[in-house]
């Protein structure tokens, strides 16, 4: 098996092929992905540096894939396995000087999604809306996380029908995640007028979708409380 590659974006898809011929799940997350999934991340103005690699694995694998990585070429992370390795494990590739990052069944940062049950979604990352969704829960936005938003808005066209999911299933997330739109939709005037106008046409979607959708009893019991208790995480600061 050959180590990891210079590139990201080609790391990131070598890892996930190998993985697969030996029988084991990992996809792609964050900017790889995005890059993987969306021509317009690759050029102005949304293309961006990436500096590592997030793979999303199952957590059933756990002991198969700590076994599997340093033979693709990476050192464990041993005393950050042992004691997180639950749900995370970390990597380093030391030809290369970064991080690979295995989240084992969710990402969470400022709020839980639980993905263990649609890593089939796609062969190579995760599924666009999932992309999406993990950077519409970082309350502070980045300029990187509105660039990969904004290229899976244009090109990837995710299901609105995941996101309202999700979204009408947890106040906390709603809140998140509509107030991290709004700057993303704001920094669309990078774009020209054909692709801010799929990106319009993508949110008027999902607000029609959330509009129509119910919410249960602890989602507007949550909303009644609204902001005068915190409704989100703070991100580990390694992530």
């Amino acid at each position: 098996m050959t180590g990891p590659l210079a590139d990201v974006r080609e790391e990131g898809e070598r890892l996930v092929a190998a993985a697969a011929e030996q029988g084991l799940t990992l996809r792609l997350c964050g900017g790889a992905a995005v890059a993987h999934l969306c021509p317009s991340a690759r050029r102005p103005p949304l293309a961006r540096p990436y500096k590592d690699v997030d793979v999303v694995g199952r957590r059933a694998e756990r002991a198969a894939l700590a076994r599997f990585l340093p033979e693709a070429g990476y050192e464990a992370r041993d005393e950050f396995n042992v004691l997180d390795g639950g749900t995370r494990l970390l990597f380093w590739d030391e030809a290369h000087g970064r991080q690979l990052d295995v989240l084992l069944d969710r990402f969470h940062m400022c709020h839980a999604l639980d993905l263990g049950a649609r890593l089939d979604r796609h062969p190579v990352t995760l599924d666009p809306a999932d992309l999406l969704l993990t950077k519409l829960q970082v309350r502070e936005t980045n300029e990187r996380d509105a660039k990969d938003a904004l290229a899976l808005l244009v090109d990837a066209d995710p299901d609105v029908g995941r996101v309202a999911d999700v979204l009408c299933g947890d106040w906390g997330w709603w809140r998140t995640a509509t107030e991290v739109l709004e700057r993303v939709v704001g920094a669309s005037h990078v774009l020209d007028d054909d692709l801010r106008a799929r990106v319009r046409e993508w949110t008027s979607r999902l607000e029609r979708e959330l509009e129509r959708r119910p919410r249960g009893a602890r989602w507007r019991a949550r909303a009644r409380v609204g902001d005068r208790i915190r409704w989100y995480d703070e991100p580990e600061e390694d992530y």
